[in-house]
This record gives C-alpha cells, structure tokens and sequence, in this order.
C-alpha cells in the first residue's frame, strides 16, 4: 500500500510517500517545494493560495503522487488548544459532552464555530486531563478547497503536531525510555512534545519572531544570559500577539502545556540556525529563546520522572553541534534523530538528511493514511467528514471493472467449458479412427497416440492407389482389408450410383452389408450382377427388396468374400 503526507506551511510545501504494510515501511519519495512570491488572485482565491496551488500541482505532477489516500496536515498555529479536566473516563462519555466541557475555556471564539478534536493524556481518580484542540470551520473549508483545486480530497487533516508524534511513535524512539522531549525547530516555528511511556503529556507549536530577536543582537551575551538565569519571561519578545486569546494564554502558562502564538513576521521565512547570513550574536539569541520556551513547558508539565532525552528534530537542527548546546543547558542526554535510520528512505530518489530533519510530519500524515494513528486527530468530523467525493468515481470505475470481469469470467468460462467438451469430442473421434483404421487395416498393429491420424489415411490411401489404380487384377500383397472389399462393391456400383442414395453401410473382413434406396425396382439386381461380374474376390446377394412409401425401392446387398480368397 501507498500513501502520501501532505504538509502545507507558511512558506513551504512538503510531500511525501509512504509504501508499506504492517510494520515495516519505506520513504519511497520526499520533496520541499518553497513558495514563490505569492502573484494575483484568480476569482475567489487569494493570491497567496493561488501560489500554495501551484506548487502543489507541480508536485503531483512531476513526481507522479498518487492522490489518494492522502492525509494533509493542519499548523497548530491556527488551533486554539486547551488542556481541561473531565469527570469521566470512557470515551463514549467525553465525546458526549466534549462541546459542553470545553466551551468554558474557549472564550475568544463560538464553540459552535469550531470542530473539536481531544487527546487522552492521562486517567486519574474517574477523571480524565484532556488535550482538547478546537479548529474554526472556516479554516477547515479554506484548506479542502486548495486541496480541491488540485483534485485532492483527504482522507483527514491531522494536527503536525500530532503528525510528528505520530511518526516517532511508528518509528519506535519512545520505545524503552522514559520521558522523552522532542524538539522540532522549522523555519520559524518551534515545536515541542512531551512524551512519556509512549503516551503524549505536552504539546506546544510556538511562532518565533526572528526580526524581534535580531533586533536585540547588539544587547550583551552577559545582559542576555542573566535574564534566562533569572527566568523572566519578559526577557524576551514571547511572540505573542495583543488578542484577548493571547493574554489568556499568557495568565495560564503555569496550567496550559500548550501555548499557540501567532503567525509573526514573513522576514523568518526559511530561516536555518546554520544559516552563513545569520551572526553569532543571532543564533545565540535564538538558541536563548528556544530553550526559554523548553523551560517554561517543561516547568508547566508535571511528569512523573525526569526528561532522560532530547530528541532534536527539524531543518535547523542540521547545525553541528547543537545537541552540545542542549546538554550543556539543560544537562540531560541530547541527540539529533535521524528520521531514516527508524523508517527506512530509498537513497536513490531522497536526499538523507533532508529526508532526516524535514520529512518527521510529512511521514506522520502518509503513516495516519496506513492506519497507524498515534494522536487520534482528524478534523475532518461533523459536516467536512470524509465522503470520498473523488473515491466515489474510483468505486464507480471499479464497480464497471468489476461487472466488466464478471462477464469475461462467464464468457472465458464458457469457453473453457466448451474447449472440454471439443477436447472429450476429439478423444472420442480419434478413438473411433483407430478402430476403422486397424479394422480396415489391421497390419498397422497398435497406433501411437502422438501419430497424425490423417497422414496415416493419407498413406493407406496412397497405397490402395497404387495396387488397384490400373488393373482390376488384385495383387495379394498383404491381407484382404474391409477397406478392399468396400472398394469391389463401389467398383460394380458405379454406373448406377446416380441412381441409388447408400442410408446404412455395415464394412468387415469377412462380411459386409448394404442398405439403400433406388430407384427402379431393376436397379438392386443390377448392382448385384455388376458386381459378381466385376470382382474376382467378393460375391454379392441381394437380401432384401420392397417398395417404400415414397415411390422409392429399399433394398439391402450382402457381400462376402468369395471362398478361397485371402482375408
């Protein structure tokens, strides 16, 4: 099976496909396609998605992407998430009461403009903490209609940040460890899990403003390092915008894992922490920033043990020596994580580290698409549920397929049934050959079943014209045959065959019996004579005479070997 991971960014579009079953999978191709300037709108669609929808057809176009299955991702920067507590435990329940429970803490929008999506982090006491992300509808409509326009219906949307857990899980990094922090740094964003036992407790996807950042570069590394020491968070520009939602967000820091900022500045586009352009001044300031971020989520998660790793994933993770710069901070083990050394890529077509750093979500989608689903979200519920409106002419085309088979299979098997039956037809006739020929010609003995039966008739008639064609002497070569004494009757015969229809003929060596209609009633004692005064080794009788009901004579002749003669 087969199935491709769509990640639509902010600058970027990434695909890529997954071919496999079970638990064993490959990256059988990987592409990051950076959008252009975005030109004019066409119609209804913005110019910025006029630039998305050109790059996506050029993907499926030039690297021959299936389009479907496809599950296409959805930035936790545009989700509104929330972590609450309800009193229940089974599923059923909470996804009962979910909109109830939830429209509390979403105060900045309509609970009823939003399509809910929960996560299970833990049960305790008959309750059950929540990981509750809510997307407005409109949003959910824009991202189906840019898929459209390509001719693209997925099968979900998922959240990248549940893409990218989804796709260490399968790939098996939290297996046998503890707490495990990975560390996800894309172009201007940084994303953030907090994994323990294999089961998610924190997610954070934060915008960094890079132009903010480099605007402090001339502040001093100490002025810089005595505020992350002293932990204040107004040491740095958080990213925050000034909307109601984000001041809530910035009030429940100490009890919400999950902090989405806005969108930023376009200026970090493409940025990469070993980018040349950017100082070293620059990127300390940005490292600063980051692990200010891993300190406030680590300090708002309660986890039951230590983090025992830092898995480093992402474009600007290609720096060297950047897992050094995490251990020394946070003095825990850190370690850049190579995608294809846990899900295996195919070299020939992918580039290995590209593949390594920039394919985690991409991979998570086309793995949700093969049925391994970590995260459980799907924002593709209520009235944008999946209806396979493009599956709908595959099952079409499938169903014709199938009928269009099921009526070959008939005829095919009618022919066969057929072919049998001429094939037991064949047997039957080729058998009755062999009794004639070894009946007129018993010195040919047992007949192998390879031998051509119609060059043997072939022969036997060559031979019989040579003995009888000119003399009406019959040379005794070999044995009287049936065959022989047939050929002296038909020579008597013969001037009155056109007046005489044979309807039964009964040939042996010995013996031989003839039944017709002539004629006249003169006709039969013609034959006989003709006969008897033609042939030197047979005699004829006529048996039988009468007149028929249609005017005719039905008569029968006898014909025996004349005593004497060599049978």
């Amino acid at each position: 099976m087969r199935a491709v991971g769509l990640e639509i960014t902010s600058n970027a579009v990434k695909a890529v496909l997954v071919e496999g079953t079970g638990a064993r999978f490959r990256i059988r191709d990987f592409v990051v396609q950076k959008m252009a300037q975005a030109g004019e709108g066409a119609g209804e669609i913005p110019p910025g998605d006029v630039d998305i929808i050109g790059v996506l057809r050029e993907i499926f176009r030039r690297h021959k992407l299936p389009r479907t299955p496809v599950v296409a991702s959805i930035r936790a920067q545009d989700c509104v998430i929330r972590e609450i507590t309800v009193p229940f435990t089974r599923d059923e329940q909470i996804q009962k009461t979910i909109r109830f429970q939830a429209e509390s803490h979403f105060h900045s929008v309509a609970i009823d403009d939003l399509v809910l999506q929960w996560y299970k982090i833990e049960e305790l006491e008959g309750k059950s903490r929540l990981l509750v992300a809510g997307l407005k509808k409109t949003h959910i409509e824009r991202q189906l209609h840019l898929l459209g326009e390509v001719s693209v219906d997925p099968s979900a949307l998922d959240l990248d940040v549940a893409a990218l857990f989804n796709a260490y899980e399968v790939g098996g990094l939290f297996a046998d460890k503890g707490v495990v922090l990975v560390v996800d740094i894309e172009a201007d964003t940084l994303k953030l899990l907090l994994v323990q036992g294999g089961r998610l407790l924190a997610a954070r996807s934060v915008r960094m403003r890079l132009g903010a950042i480099m605007q402090r570069g001339a502040r001093s590394r100490s002025g810089r390092q005595s505020a992350r020491l002293s932990g204040r968070a107004d040491a740095f520009d958080d990213g925050l915008d000034d909307s109601e939602d984000a001041h809530e967000m910035r009030a429940d820091s100490s009890r919400l894992p999950v902090v989405i900022l806005d969108d930023g500045s376009e200026e970090a586009a493409g940025f990469r922490l070993e980018d040349s352009q950017i100082t070293e001044v620059e990127r300390e300031n940005y490292l600063q920033k980051i692990f200010l971020e891993i300190d406030r989520t680590l300090a708002a998660t309660h986890a039951a043990d230590d983090v025992d790793l830092i898995a480093l994933t992402g474009a600007s993770c290609t720096l060297e020596g950047i897992e050094g710069l995490f251990e020394e901070h946070f003095e825990i083990p850190s370690q850049r994580i190579e995608l294809s050394e846990l899900i295996p890529a195919d070299q020939a077509r992918v580039d290995k580290e590209t593949v390594d750093f920039q394919a985690p979500i991409p991979v998570g989608l086309a793995l949700k698409a093969l049925g391994h689903d970590a995260g459980g979200f799907d924002f593709r519920r209520d009235e944008f549920s999946f209806q396979g409106k493009f599956e709908r002419v595959r099952r079409g085309v499938a169903a014709t397929l199938c009928l269009t088979f099921l009526l070959l299979f008939v005829v095919a098997y009618g022919f066969k049934v057929e072919l049998e039956r001429i094939g037991i037809k064949r047997e039957r006739a080729q058998l009755e050959q062999d009794v004639l020929l070894l009946t007129m010609f018993p010195e040919l003995g047992e007949i192998p079943a390879d031998r051509d039966r119609y060059r043997i008739w072939q022969d036997q008639k060559y031979t019989l014209e040579q003995r009888y064609g000119e003399t009406d002497d019959i040379k005794r070569v070999f044995k009287l045959s049936a065959l022989d004494i047939l050929a002296e009757f038909c020579r008597g015969m013969k001037p009155y065959q056109g007046n005489v229809t044979i309807k039964q003929l009964t040939v042996g060596q010995e013996r031989s019996t003839i039944a017709g209609t002539a004629d006249s009633n003169e006709i039969p004692a013609l034959i006989e004579q003709a006969v008897n005064n033609t042939s030197k080794v047979v005699r004829a009788k006529v048996e039988r005479f009468g007149k028929n009901t249609k005017g005719g004579w039905d008569f029968t002749i006898k014909v025996e070997v004349i005593e004497g003669t060599e049978s």
